[in-house]
């Protein structure tokens, strides 16, 4: 049993393992542990400013994966959805009989310590599970957060703290978010999404009805109805819940009065009809809205004052890799921005919102991601940039699955040009080649907006240094 601070942590382990520690839902697990006093190591293929923290906090931190990694006194080993049974750590562990879990399998038992709140979603659960965590430690809630990205209020992915509630991003890519035990399941949005995994929608929709209902019976699902998908679903749920949505007068919870500034949004959260007061965001867009009545929905569901509610999601600065500021060259007003944005709908609704922070144009680079969901998605992301003035499309990352013929990111430049005739778009291979094609294209005035989830950011970090200069 480990204790910290005078808390008492219920967790038997006492050397816990991460093989592929440096991933962003990895490390957060890891930072809580070793934050527990509980002793922790990890290894990966690549060292980065996530597992250089990491060590910092004394994890002992191993670059490549081999067997002698494991030391002697390891009782139990967590591995990342990329690492497979034939990963020479995960081979030890299993010969020697340490208890082995997968990441979501880690979550659940820290769930099971505290009143868990988890976040699930095709889009925006990163940054409501942000606002969530912000609110909570704004109004000394104490509460442990596991977020996918860097939150501004804490500086990195997690932290712990003795109060009740523990607030978790959860995946829903692979169907683990139906392994966690938590009292409050926030479903922001389904869409057309990981059908690598699932197959069909059917199935897709299935284990989302399945994360609500699976609820304890003091439990509260909240659900967004802007999500078509969702509001089908809700005339079958019969899990405790509330709602939530942007201008649907038939949700629990939606926004009247929204109005957009250079910089943020202002509305009016309104319960059952009735004015609660008005939100501040220091946040853009009609889809930070959403995801502000959300993290509104519930805190307000549980207990929390209007005015605490508000306070807390006024101090949100968003998290890493959410429409975060990367450079800006104020003599040529030129600002580079960065985002996580890897759906069509996801990138639509960036794109929306960067219009009303947009002083001029928006150049956008996007790199698609996986050949599956590009293939899935052709028609839907060729019809998501009508909103850009200028497009740069970087070729597809793989996410280690194989080309599929016929599927790249020039073919994707052709259809876009076919949908939008007026739009510029350019095809760039490789990085060198989108930083050439920014060079030639940016102007004095633009807002460039890197867009994806693979290795567009160091295609965004390396513009943003050029412009620096």
């Amino acid at each position: 049993m480990a204790a910290r601070r005078g808390e008492i942590v219920l967790f038997t382990y006492k050397h816990v393992h991460f093989v592929g520690i440096g991933g962003i839902g990895m490390s957060a697990l890891a930072r809580i542990l070793a934050g527990w006093g509980v002793k922790t190591s990890g290894s990966d293929l690549s060292l980065t400013k996530l597992t250089d923290s990491l060590a910092a906090m004394g994890v002992d931190i191993i670059q490549g994966h081999a067997a002698n990694n494991l030391a002697p006194d390891v009782d139990l080993l967590v591995y990342s959805s990329v690492i497979r049974p034939d990963n020479p750590e995960y081979a030890e562990a299993a010969r020697r009989g340490v208890t082995i879990f997968c990441r979501a399998e880690l979550l659940a038992e820290m769930l099971k310590m505290r009143r868990g709140i988890a976040v699930a979603g095709a889009h925006g659960k990163t940054t409501t599970t942000g606002m969530l965590g912000t609110a909570l430690l704004t109004m000394q809630q104490q509460p442990t957060i596991v977020v996918g990205g860097v939150l501004a209020a804490i500086g990195t992915n997690s932290c712990w703290g003795g109060g009740e509630y523990l607030v978790a991003e959860a995946d829903e890519s692979d169907g683990s978010f139906l392994l966690l035990p938590a009292k409050v399941a926030v479903v922001t949005n389904v869409e057309n999404d990981h059908l690598d995994h699932y197959g069909t929608m059917d199935k897709l929709i299935t284990a989302f009805r399945q994360f609500v209902e699976q609820l304890p019976a003091d439990g509260l699902a909240v659900l967004g109805l802007d999500s078509p998908i969702v509001a089908d679903m809700l005339p079958e749920i019969t899990a405790p819940h509330v709602t939530f949505a942007l201008a649907d007068p038939a949700a629990d919870y939606c926004a009247g009065e929204i109005t957009y500034t250079d910089f943020g949004t202002k509305f009016m959260l309104l319960h059952e009809g009735q004015p609660l007061g008005e939100v501040e965001l220091a946040v853009p867009g009609a889809y930070n809205v959403k995801n502000a009545l959300a993290a509104a929905a519930t805190l307000h569901s549980l207990g929390f004052a209007f005015a605490d509610i508000a306070a807390g999601l006024a101090a949100f600065r968003g998290t890493g890799r959410r429409f975060e500021l990367l450079a800006e060259n104020k003599a040529r007003q030129i600002r580079v921005y960065d985002d996580y944005a890897h759906h069509p709908s996801e990138i639509k609704a960036l794109l929306d919102g960067a219009r009303h922070v947009a002083k001029q144009r928006l150049v956008v680079v996007f790199q698609p991601h996986r050949y599956s969901r590009t293939h899935l998605l052709f028609d839907e992301f060729a019809g998501a940039f009508g909103a850009a003035d200028v497009l740069i499309l970087n070729e597809i990352y793989p996410a280690f699955e194989a080309p599929i013929p016929g599927v790249s990111a020039e073919k994707l430049a052709e259809a876009v040009r076919g949908r939008e005739p007026k739009l510029p778009v350019y095809y760039a291979a490789d990085q060198a080649a989108v930083l050439r094609t920014l060079n030639e294209v940016v102007q004095d005035g633009d807002l460039v907006l890197n867009v994806g989830a693979g290795t567009i950011r160091r295609i965004g970090e390396a513009y943003a240094e050029l412009i620096k200069g």
